[in-house]
């Protein structure tokens, strides 16, 4: 069956590669001709630093593929699955794997960028000790599933739909008891498919990034905010203009909508850190924040293994217990 955007995806794909290679040509060849100077390097350092992103950007916008069959299966750590093809809400296959539970809650894993259903797979164990059923996927461009471009979770919203539909054609879940765990670009997927999606009774999100200065807060006051600004304008730019997108909502105006329980993870202490306060700050009590600040990113799990599952299902519990 045909992807019905496959050829606008592909398209991106060899219009921002050529741009890519283009521009690191030309400022290869300003590098190399003639003396390096001090005033060189003044005008060539902007140069520099937007090739550098657009390679960036490139990798994030056309992430590589991590094969499901290469990694690892809910069996290894001895997790019954069944393999399963979800649909997107816009039409594309996606691979996945369903654990099935002891009770009738089920909450959908969404791994980050250039991950596959094999990263969370360890998430998966956990809710199984505790009876829910788990069903992971690969996002639309990665793993084994259909797909070419990654959008920050914009399109990819639309896979975690599929992953709901999916969950409500199974008997032995409750419709009232679905949940989502995402993680970093995960985490950013799982909100916006949760959004406009009521049978997401609640979510929890490690590691959610922002979509557009919206969501740094308050305008810059400090002296290195204020050189960052431009910089950060730059780049949600030049990711939209590679992603094919335009004026995607802002984190924390996609938070504002939810109206459902929301756990907010931050790991570090970094920008990840400074985006979880100001989501706290700007939602208030409409979202829960755990602060990790010694894990590394997309490691909360892995740092403190038993207070992140008690954590996660207690929360799962009380929504489920309230809806």
């Amino acid at each position: 069956m045909t992807y019905p955007k496959q050829r606008k995806e592909k398209w991106l794909l060899y219009r921002n590669t050529g741009i890519v290679v283009l521009f690191t040509l030309v400022v290869t060849g300003l590098t190399l001709s003639g003396p390096v100077t001090w005033v060189k390097m003044i005008w060539l350092a902007p140069l520099i630093y937007i090739n550098y992103q657009l390679w960036m950007l490139h990798s994030a916008v056309h992430p590589r593929r991590i094969f499901s069959a290469l990694g690892m299966t809910p069996a290894a750590v001895n997790l019954p699955f069944s393999e399963v093809v979800l649909r997107s809400r816009d039409g594309l296959a996606l691979a996945g794997w369903y654990v099935p539970g002891s009770r009738r809650a089920a909450i959908i894993l969404v791994h980050g960028l250039s991950g596959s259903s094999s990263s969370m797979i360890y998430h998966a164990a956990a809710l199984a000790t505790y009876g829910y059923g788990a069903l992971l996927f690969d996002l639309r461009g990665h793993g084994a599933s259909q797909g070419d471009l990654c959008t920050a979770g914009v399109e990819e919203a639309n896979d975690v739909l599929g992953a709901v539909d999916y969950l409500l054609s199974r008997e032995d879940v409750d419709p009232h008891q679905i949940g989502a765990l995402g993680i970093s670009l995960g985490a950013q997927c799982a909100l916006r498919g949760a959004v406009d999606c009521p049978n997401i009774r609640a979510v929890v999100l490690e590691g959610l990034g922002a979509m557009n200065l919206e969501d740094h807060g308050n305008p810059p006051m400090t002296l290195l905010r204020r050189l960052y600004y431009p910089l950060n304008r730059l780049t949600y730019w030049l990711y939209d203009f590679a992603a094919g997108i335009s004026n995607s909502a802002s984190t924390i105006s996609v938070l504002k909508r939810l109206g459902r329980p929301a756990l907010l993870i931050t790991t570090g202490a970094g920008m990840e850190h400074k985006l979880g306060q100001v989501y706290q700050k700007t939602l208030g009590e409409a979202v829960t924040l755990w602060e990790i600040p010694n894990a590394r990113h997309a490691g909360g799990y892995f740092y403190n293994t038993k207070a992140y599952q008690e954590k996660v299902v207690q929360f799962f519990e009380q929504a489920f217990t309230v809806t």
